[in-house]
């Protein structure tokens, strides 16, 4: 039977005959006759009698002995009555019958039926679906024929048209235009597809695919393990006939992920049965991490006995010790060692992402485990989580596998957890490392964001910690990563904490703090600049401007123009002026020609920012900027300002960037030219479109 042909005999009550008959529905979708059932041994067909006498006393015998029936038994079965108003039962086994031995009776019947008849009957209107899907011809006859009345034609196309439309994302008819058309790289993607709507189908599906020759990349590996999870056995078989690498890996590891879960034992007799190979590796990580769910203590036996040293074999000891990162970390953490290689997962090797957390996508068995370990066990034991780590050696610098975890990060992530529930010991032990040590500690992301969402005296309890080390330049540095969440938790506390801290690190964290509470409180930041040192208020002057610049530009302009001239620099006018031009083009404009001719810093910070805006929209400006552009004295700045004017001129005409190209007037860089060429034709190729 035609799958898409099964609605209509389910819908008609057939479930409750089959179950009354002796008949029966295969997965493939045809009726299968029970042994014993007289229909089965009918010579010639049954008679029409026959049925009908059936669907009286057993209708699921009567449907039995329809799908032996005759087309022309079919036909008299219907008689010469309204179809429609025949017993449900009886018409969808008929037509059923029709459509897999005589479709163009089927035709006839349904469109020689008054258009009423089916026009608002669900069965029918999914009869002729059927057939605008399997023999759109027999719809276009009708369509092409003359006596046709207008309605039914229109209905007829509109139904041709849905069924090309279906073609186009039904998962059997991509696979089959797939490898009709040699078009390969939709076969992945339709196989997905299938394996939703139906598993084993599916499972048959890429079986015939791969006795075909076809070929194609596993793009999404999810869909094998869909298909394992339903067909494991039918898998194993398929996997047997697989000769490419990348459809070994995610075939065989969604195999065993599969057969593990429920014995592992059939997981590890897959493994035995594979030759040597990366996917076996892969098996072997999986089917360890499976079977440690149920006995991690078992799983470990199996991979310590069977499997050689390397990195799989790590990995896999990584997955079998998982469970026990809350029970037993110590012994976790001393079993995963920084220093070794592992083997990725099949996912890793899938999306190239790693793990640096427990908020990533934990694609690395080793890197993941052994995190939660450390955490697990600074929860319990900090200082013997650090010493397990500090003894064990980093990676070498050389090594770019990218399969191992930096020995910096994690215990940078291990001591941000400390510093929160005993700060004072944190501090002490990240005083007693090595300075090249502690360096690369401070600079890891975790301990930056360690301290965010505490409250204020939680995080000042720990500062005042770190203000108390004797590398000041250390405690500078994680003084300034906590200013931040210092901050956040409540300003005001968090500037008169800094006014107080030693002068070694004062300014540089009144400076941070200063800078953070400009993107709340402008007016409270500037009054606090005064108490900085003057070679830290130029750039905190910047930093409260650019906080002000995302609501107002001319505003955070003006303040800049309000500080002392020795407290400014070109960068924090530069970021400004971008915004304000363009907001308010005119008012930028009115205040660059105002500046002093002798303002060398605003002008040429104006330069950098507005001159391409400014060039492009308004010619009259253009001999200003170009005199302003050649007196700049450096010839680097000279190029950046023209390099951005010839990009403005080029988007509205670059015949005329293209001339300025070729007589500049002024002294620029080789690459300049260069560069600005390119932007030209660029454009020009733009503009041609």
């Amino acid at each position: 039977m035609n799958r898409w042909t099964r609605h209509g005999i389910l819908a008609a009550g057939l479930v409750g005959a089959f179950a009354l008959g002796r008949a029966s529905l295969s997965p493939a979708g045809q009726v299968n006759l029970k042994q014993g059932s007289p229909a089965a041994g009918v010579q010639g067909g049954p008679s029409v009698a026959s049925i009908q006498a059936a669907l009286a006393s057993d209708p699921g015998e009567a449907v039995a002995r329809i799908q032996s029936a005759s087309a022309e038994d079919c036909l008299a079965l219907i008689g010469t009555g309204p179809l429609w108003e025949l017993p449900p039962l009886l018409r969808e086994s008929v037509l059923l019958r029709l459509s897999e031995i005589d479709p163009e009776a089927l035709a006839r019947v349904l469109l020689d039926s008054p258009l009423s008849s089916f026009t608002f009957d669900r069965s029918g209107y999914e009869w002729l679906v059927w057939l605008a899907r399997s023999r759109p011809d027999l719809l276009r006859a009708r369509i092409e024929d003359p006596s046709t009345e207008t309605k039914q034609r229109e209905l007829l196309e509109g139904m041709l048209r849905q069924a090309e439309l279906v073609k186009k994302t039904d998962p059997l008819e991509v696979l089959d235009t797939a490898l009709t058309r040699g078009d390969l790289n939709s076969i992945p993607q339709a196989l997905e597809e299938l394996a939703k709507l139906d598993p084993k189908l599916a499972v048959r599906q890429l079986s015939k695919l791969l006795e075909s020759g076809a070929w194609f990349r596993a793009y999404n590996p999810s869909v094998f393990t869909t298909l394992a999870a339903e067909d494991p056995e039918g898998m194993k078989a398929i996997f047997a006939m697989v000769k490419s690498p990348e459809l070994q890996m995610p075939m065989a590891t969604a195999i065993a992920r599969s057969i593990a879960k429920d014995d592992p034992s059939q997981a590890v007799a897959f493994y035995n049965s594979m030759p040597t190979s990366r996917a076996r590796s892969f098996v072997a990580v999986e089917i360890a991490a499976m079977w440690a769910k149920k006995d991690p203590e078992a799983a470990l036996a199996w991979v310590e006995s069977a499997l050689s040293d390397g990195p799989a074999k790590r990995s896999a000891i990584a997955c079998a010790l998982a469970p026990l990162v809350d029970t037993d970390p110590a012994r976790v953490l001393a079993a995963i060692s920084l220093g070794e290689r592992y083997g990725n997962t099949l996912a890793q090797m899938i999306t190239g992402q790693g793990s640096m957390g427990l908020n990533g996508p934990g694609v690395i068995p080793a890197n993941t485990v052994r995190e939660r370990a450390a955490l697990a066990l600074v929860a319990k034991d900090p200082l013997q989580a650090m010493t397990i780590l500090g003894e064990q050696e980093a990676v070498p610098k050389d090594d770019r596998s990218g399969s191992h975890f930096n020995k910096a990060s994690l215990l940078g992530l291990a001591a941000a957890t400390w510093m929160k529930s005993d700060p004072g010991a944190a501090v002490a032990w990240l005083s007693g490392l090595e300075k090249t040590e502690r360096g690369n500690v401070l600079n890891q992301t975790e301990l930056a964001s360690a301290f965010n969402g505490l409250p204020f005296g939680e995080i000042s309890k720990a500062a005042s910690a770190v203000a108390s080390m004797e590398d000041k330049q250390s405690a500078d540095r994680l003084l300034s990563l906590m200013a931040q969440a210092m901050t956040e938790a409540d300003p005001a506390a968090a500037l008169q904490f800094a006014k107080q801290l030693p002068d070694e690190v004062r300014n540089s964290s009144l400076q941070r703090i200063i800078g953070e509470i400009a993107k709340a409180d402008p007016e409270m930041a500037m009054q606090e600049v005064a108490g900085l040192p003057p070679k830290l208020r130029a750039r905190t002057h910047g930093t409260i401007a650019q906080a002000m610049t995302a609501n107002n530009p001319a505003e955070a302009v003006r303040y800049l123009d309000s500080v002392p001239a020795e407290e400014r620099d070109d960068f924090s006018y530069q970021s400004c002026l971008a915004s304000w031009v363009s907001q308010n083009r005119e008012q930028a404009k009115e205040w660059w020609s105002n500046l002093p001719e002798d303002d060398s810093m605003r002008r040429k910070a104006a330069l950098n920012a507005m001159a391409g805006e400014i060039y492009g929209a308004d010619p009259s400006s253009r001999p200003g900027i170009m005199k302003e552009v050649g007196g700049l004295s450096d010839i680097n700045e000279r190029s950046r300002v023209f390099s951005s004017l010839i990009f403005a001129i080029a988007r509205q005409d670059p015949e005329e960037a293209q001339a300025l190209i070729d007589d500049p007037g002024m002294v620029l860089s080789e690459s300049t030219i260069r560069n600005a060429k390119q932007q030209v034709e660029f454009m020009r190729g733009a503009h041609s479109r």
